[in-house]
C-alpha cells in the first residue's frame, strides 16, 4: 500500500485557492445584505489601531462563518444595514471575520473582547468578530452601535434613557470596572436592571446587550424585568422612528419579546399572574412617571 502524506494549512502556509472561495463566498453573502464581508488578511486592511487581529486561515472554519453571519443578517430587512451606515463614510458596513482580537496595550480597552465595533479614518462603520460559538450574539450587539447612531438624529426615543435606571444609578464610563459591579443588575425588586454587569459601564453597552438578547431565543425570563421591557420599548420605538418603520406590518425580530408582561405565551398559574399584575403595575407606573408631560394624555387613553 502507497501512504501519501497531505500537509494540513497553517497560518504561514495556508490553503489559498480555499481562502479565495472563502473570500468569493463572502462577496455573494454581502451583495445580499448590502454589506462588505471580509475575511482573512483582507480583515487588516481595515484594523483599529487600538487591537490587533488574528486573521483566519481554516477554510471550514470560515465557511461554517460565512453560513452563520447569511442567517444572522437575514433577521434585518432589506437595506436596513445600508441605511444604518448611510450617513458616514461612503455608507458601506465593513464586516470581518477573525480568528482572535487582542488590545494593544492600551489602559482603558479590555485585553480581550468578542467583538469591537470603530470607524475607520474615513469614517467608515465596521465591525470586527471573532468566530465562535457566541458570533451572532456577539454580531446583534455591535451591529447596534452603528443602528444606533442614525437613531439619536431622527428621534428622540433614546434621550432620557438614564431615566430608565434605577433610582441612583450611575454609569461607570470605564470598561475595565465592569466586573465589580455585578450586584447593580439589579433592581431593588430583584428584577433585572441590566443584561449584564457589562452593560453598567455605558449607555451605549447597555443598549448594545439589550438589543443582542433581543435578537437571540430563549430570553423570556430575561425580558419579564420591567426595568428591562421600558428599555426595549425605546430601543424598539428608537428604531422605528428612525428606520420609517412606524407603519410596517412586517415582522422585527428585536420586537420578539414586548408586551411579554401582558401577553405570556404559557398558561399562567395564580401566582404568576399575581406577579404580572404587579409588575405592569410597576410597568405602568414608571411609564407616567418618566414620561413627557404632553405623552402622558395619550398613554393614559391607550391603557
Amino acid at each position: 500500500n502507497t501512504l501519501y502524506l497531505v500537509s494540513r494549512p497553517t497560518a504561514e502556509r495556508p490553503d489559498t485557492a480555499g481562502l479565495e472561495a472563502c473570500a468569493a463566498l463572502a462577496a455573494e453573502i454581502g451583495a445580499k445584505h448590502r454589506v462588505r464581508i471580509l475575511t482573512w488578511l483582507d480583515v487588516l486592511q481595515i484594523a483599529p489601531k487600538d487591537y490587533t487581529l488574528e486573521p483566519e486561515y481554516q477554510t471550514e472554519v470560515l465557511t461554517d462563518a460565512l453560513n452563520r453571519l447569511d442567517t444572522a443578517l437575514s433577521h434585518y430587512p432589506k437595506g436596513f444595514l445600508r441605511e444604518a451606515a448611510s450617513e458616514m463614510g461612503d455608507g458601506e458596513l465593513r464586516i470581518g471575520l477573525v480568528r482572535s482580537i487582542s488590545a494593544n496595550g492600551w489602559q482603558d480597552v479590555p485585553d480581550f473582547d468578542n467583538g469591537i465595533q470603530y470607524w475607520d479614518d474615513q469614517m467608515n462603520a465596521c465591525v470586527q468578530l471573532p468566530i465562535g460559538s457566541d458570533m451572532e450574539k456577539a454580531l446583534h450587539h455591535e451591529l447596534f452601535h452603528v443602528v444606533e447612531s442614525r437613531i439619536f438624529s431622527n428621534s428622540l426615543a433614546l434621550d432620557d434613557w438614564e431615566m430608565l435606571n434605577p433610582e441612583g444609578f450611575e454609569y461607570s464610563y470605564n470598561y475595565l470596572e465592569y466586573e465589580s459591579r455585578q450586584q447593580d443588575i439589579l433592581c431593588a425588586d430583584g428584577t433585572f436592571a441590566f443584561i449584564d454587569a457589562y452593560g453598567t459601564t455605558f449607555p451605549k453597552e447597555d443598549r448594545a446587550g439589550i438589543m443582542a438578547c433581543a435578537m437571540m431565543p430563549g430570553n423570556e425570563a430575561l425580558f419579564e424585568s420591567p426595568a428591562l421591557q421600558a428599555k426595549l420599548r425605546a430601543i424598539c420605538t428608537g428604531i422605528r422612528e428612525a428606520y420609517r418603520l412606524k407603519k410596517t406590518d412586517a415582522a422585527l425580530l428585536w420586537e420578539q419579546y414586548l408586551d411579554m408582561i401582558i401577553f405570556p405565551d404559557h398558561k399562567t398559574t395564580p401566582q404568576q399572574r399575581s406577579h404580572i399584575g404587579y409588575t405592569l403595575k410597576l410597568v405602568v407606573g414608571a411609564l407616567l412617571e418618566h414620561c413627557r408631560p404632553e405623552d402622558s394624555p395619550r398613554f393614559v387613553g391607550a391603557l
